[in-house]
């Protein structure tokens, strides 16, 4: 709502916890279906998996969402391990499967309506102290099929003449830096000499984005505040502003 009050550009979140770039890619074939953008944002965090999903349980969380449809089946061929059950595979395709035993631990609560206008996000207030955010310029070997997805990510977003920008959110000195985001400077490194831009606020001085350690990191996390200062920095983004 912020880039949409403070802009007049129109937006709508796929992002869950931990996803990889195999589920973003299916997350943006079913929703170009239906939808126009014409810019797509895409997080890179995600180049430092090494697998085509974090877990069963992450997979479940970004894919759920999708209708039982083509793409959702392709979906499952590609990903889902062979060593499901045949009811473990049946319950990404009816997630209902997974959840319906749930009446069981139903409580009180449950039943009281919650105001939903947040669509799922968590507005997260916490603040902790963080040192200022790593840099580093050193590359490491991401995982093959991180590049295969990006790959496709590319092709569709040509393919439907949708505008693709990556985005790095600044990480906190809690996180693995130099293990995770060398592989993500692969990614940046790859894209950008492909032509595609990208919003690398971990690159850069943070106090270009105002940003400020101690207000805008929850504990090893992002907090309400840096997401501020995400919305803000991304929708000014110069190519962004040619497009709108």
């Amino acid at each position: 709502m912020e880039i949409w009050d403070e802009r007049g550009i129109a937006s709508y979140s796929l992002a869950t916890g931990s996803q990889s770039f195999s589920s973003s890619y299916y997350l943006i074939k079913d929703a170009i279906k239906t939808q126009h953008p014409k810019v797509i944002v895409l997080e890179v965090y995600g180049a430092n998996y090494t697998g085509d999903y974090v877990s069963l349980a992450r997979l479940h969380a970004s894919t759920d969402g999708i209708p039982l449809n083509a793409t959702k089946l392709e979906l499952f061929q590609e990903l889902l391990p062979r060593t499901l059950t045949f009811t473990e595979s049946l319950e990404f395709i009816f997630p209902i499967i997974a959840y319906h035993s749930r009446w069981e631990e139903l409580e009180e609560k449950d039943f009281h309506p919650m105001n939903t206008f947040l669509k799922g996000f968590l507005m997260d207030y916490d603040t902790a102290q963080q040192s200022e955010p790593e840099t580093t310029a050193e590359t490491s070997r991401i995982y093959k099929g991180t590049k295969e997805y990006f790959d496709k990510i590319v092709d569709i977003c040509k393919e439907n003449q949708v505008e693709l920008i990556l985005c790095q959110t600044p990480s906190s000195a809690g996180d693995d830096y130099s293990k995770e985001h060398r592989k993500v400077n692969t990614l940046i490194t790859y894209a950008k000499n492909q032509g595609i831009s990208c919003v690398d606020l971990q690159a850069e001085d943070p106090t270009d984005y105002l940003m400020e350690t101690v207000t805008d990191y929850a504990l090893n996390n992002r907090n309400f505040f840096l997401y501020h200062v995400y919305s803000d920095s991304v929708s000014a983004d110069q190519q962004i502003k040619k497009i709108f």
